[in-house]
This record gives C-alpha cells, structure tokens and sequence, in this order.
C-alpha cells in the first residue's frame, strides 16, 4: 500500500499546480447573500447583520464559516 503524502508534500503539489496556470492573477471578486432551504436545512452565504447588533456579519451555511468586515477572505468558525 503505497505511504499517505503529507501536508507539507500536499501543500508542495498545489503551489506547483497553481504556479502553472498560465496568466493567474490574484484580484477583488464580486459575491452577493444567497440562501436555499432544503429538507428543513439553510444553504447559503446568510446575513446575520441583525444577530451582531447591526454590524455587518455574514455566515456561509451549514458550515457556519463567519465573515466580517474588512471582507478580505479570512473567517472564523
């Protein structure tokens, strides 16, 4: 059975992978709320601005991921 690769050996192949995408940039993306239900279960990326006191907050569901300003990619779970 072959040995399992490791982080550092998974992490290696990815930059390799993306350093090779021909013209790859890193910019702003545009996203907007969304939200289904399906069976009882929220999907989606839900605003939550009023559970916060008003302040912008946002949470991508069912993984309960949080984002809040400045809406620069990182989260909190």
């Amino acid at each position: 059975m072959p040995e399992p690769k490791t982080t550092g050996t998974a992490q290696a192949g990815l930059s390799e992978w993306l350093d090779a995408l021909p013209g790859r940039v890193f910019a702003d993306i545009a996203i907007r709320l969304f939200q289904v239900e399906v069976d009882g279960h929220v999907f989606g990326l839900v605003d939550w601005s009023e559970e916060y006191d008003g302040d912008d907050h946002a949470e991508f569901l069912p993984d309960d991921l949080a984002f809040d300003p400045p809406w620069d990619g990182y989260y909190d779970t």
